[in-house]
């Protein structure tokens, strides 16, 4: 995420200010967490979780009907369980969209708009 943080940095701003709301899977917290706590990174860790504490910020636990949605998109799709009940996620809490930079979702995602940060910062 470091080398995007630049372009994500106004979408943070708008988290912020109350602009805008950030929604996030709980197997997103889940895999954010597990570099720096195999790296010791206290720092890194304290940041994760102040940002998915932040009052503008939600963290979604799956449920059954995430969970089924997201069998109907990893049976479409062919993503892992973890990418497809990310999307679910997004997708059953009525995002306006999912920012990421996973190619493979750039390509299969069309149950919501995609952002693929790698593109944007192209352009």
């Amino acid at each position: 995420m470091q080398p995007h943080y630049r372009l994500l940095e106004p979408v943070f701003g708008r988290v912020e200010a109350g602009q805008s709301t950030a929604v996030f899977s709980v197997v997103t917290e889940a895999e954010a967490l597990v570099k720096p706590i195999r790296e010791g990174r206290s720092d890194i860790i304290a940041r994760i979780e102040a940002l998915l504490r932040h009052r503008h910020a939600s963290v979604v636990p799956v449920n059954r009907i995430i969970a089924r949605r997201a069998a109907h998109i990893r049976a479409r799709t062919g993503l892992s369980l973890t990418d497809a009940l990310i999307v679910a996620t997004a997708v059953e809490s009525r995002c306006e969209a999912l920012v990421g930079n996973d190619s493979r979702w750039a390509q299969r995602v069309t149950d919501i708009p995609y952002v693929h940060l790698d593109d944007v910062a192209r352009t």
